[in-house]
């Protein structure tokens, strides 16, 4: 077994940082019924003058014994933020997201999704963050049971002190 990894992560004048990362793992899989397995994944993220992007993928690929064992599994992850000061309490921060998944769970044809939309409050007085966001979560498997799944919808709200 062994892997790989290369990181990077800089600065750009005063308002500019780019970071990303790139590893690829090959690996005899715990799981008796593949002879191995092999991952590969990545992020890259930027950050100018308040707005944020990042995105990110991976995959894995499986050594197949049966026909319904999956080919690969894939996910893929899209994030965009914007960070204003609209008042001296601290700055306000936005943010919407997307993930899809394929295969992840080791099922050949399972799908899976998810997005959201955050907004972060500072209270720099208070050293707190103030939080809320809405998440839904959906799957489907498409094999050949063709079982189908409610999606799932989540509301966070909450607050975070920093001492």
């Amino acid at each position: 077994a062994y892997d790989i990894a290369l990181k990077y992560s800089g600065k750009f004048g005063d308002n500019m940082k780019l970071a990303g990362a790139i590893a690829y793992s090959d690996y005899p899989s715990d799981d008796a019924t593949r002879q191995k397995d092999k991952l590969v994944n990545g992020s890259l993220s930027f950050l100018f003058s308040g707005i944020s992007v990042t995105g990110a993928f991976g995959q894995m690929d499986y050594q197949n014994v049966t026909s319904t064992d999956p080919d690969s599994g894939k996910d893929y992850y899209g994030y965009l933020g914007y960070m204003a000061n609209f008042t001296d309490a601290g700055s306000t921060n936005f943010a919407i997201d997307y993930g899809k998944y394929d295969e992840t769970s080791g099922i050949k044809d399972d799908e899976g999704s998810t997005y959201a939309l955050y907004v972060v409050q500072n209270l720099n007085a208070f050293s707190t963050e103030c939080y809320a966001g809405y998440r839904i979560y959906k799957r489907e498997d498409l094999s050949a049971l063709n079982q189908k799944f409610d999606d799932i919808s989540a509301l966070f709200v909450g607050a975070r002190i920093k001492f």
